[in-house]
């Protein structure tokens, strides 16, 4: 009797370690009710424990609800803007120690505890940005192989980081299988090898990875579907 009232202690403990609650604020003159979702974005589902952290916001304010294992990161999107906006730009990383967020009129953070967000903000943001003049998007999206770079020496002093994961994961999404995403997953702990989040990706990547074996380029094509060469010259893009 005795074991089976220990037992169930320790277990409800353990989940109410896990149980967080997050007290949220937007600091706007405006009165916003709303429901704001942390969600998945363009991201694989399979790496999220909850892909819609969601909560009504009332007032300017809103509690989440987390019950998170491993830190995740989020985009926000809001139930107003569905029809317009998919979701705003910006990472939002949350974990069990998150228990203050505030955003401003446009939905920036201004604050945002948690261990996760403040490596992300006081140490991987100064390491990947150092002597860049472009800010961190317009870096990862124009200079994706010094980023890349920069990354795989991040991880290699901070194994730990699953900030550094989650922007792993991000590469991975966006560009697809690169050499240098398998050599940086096998850069992380031991620890963070045996986390669900890292198997979820070590098993993305070689899904990727035989892809790309099989079928490294595409075709290209005219639009009545005959094959099409272009001669080495400049391009505009145009996209609808």
């Amino acid at each position: 009797m005795f074991r089976i009232f220990f037992l169930t202690l320790i277990s409800s403990t353990i989940f109410a370690q896990n149980n967080a609650t997050i007290k949220g604020e937007i600091l706007t003159k405006m009165i916003i009710n709303d429901t704001i979702h942390f969600s998945s974005g363009i991201y694989n589902k399979a790496y999220y424990e909850d892909n819609d952290l969601s909560s009504i916001v009332k007032n300017n304010n809103f509690i989440l609800k987390s019950n998170l294992t491993y830190p995740h990161m989020y985009v926000l999107n809001l139930d107003s803007e569905k029809n317009n906006i998919l979701f705003r730009g910006g990472q939002y990383f949350i974990d069990n120690d998150t228990k203050n967020m505030q955003l401003d009129s446009l939905y920036r953070i201004k604050l945002l505890d948690g261990a996760s967000n403040l490596e992300y903000k006081n140490k991987f943001l100064p390491y990947i940005l150092k002597n860049i003049k472009d800010n961190f998007y317009a870096f990862r999206f124009n200079n994706g192989e010094i980023f890349d770079n920069r990354l795989f020496n991040y991880v290699k002093k901070n194994p730990d980081s699953y900030v550094a994961l989650w922007f792993l994961i991000d590469r991975l999404t966006s560009v697809g299988y690169n050499e240098i995403y398998e050599k940086i997953l096998n850069q992380f702990s031991l620890p963070l090898k045996s986390s669900k989040l890292w198997k979820t990706v070590n098993t993305e990547l070689l899904t990727k990875k035989e892809n790309y074996k099989t079928d490294p380029n595409f075709d290209l094509k005219s639009v009545d579907l005959k094959n099409e060469n272009l001669k080495l010259q400049n391009y505009i893009l145009i996209d609808f």
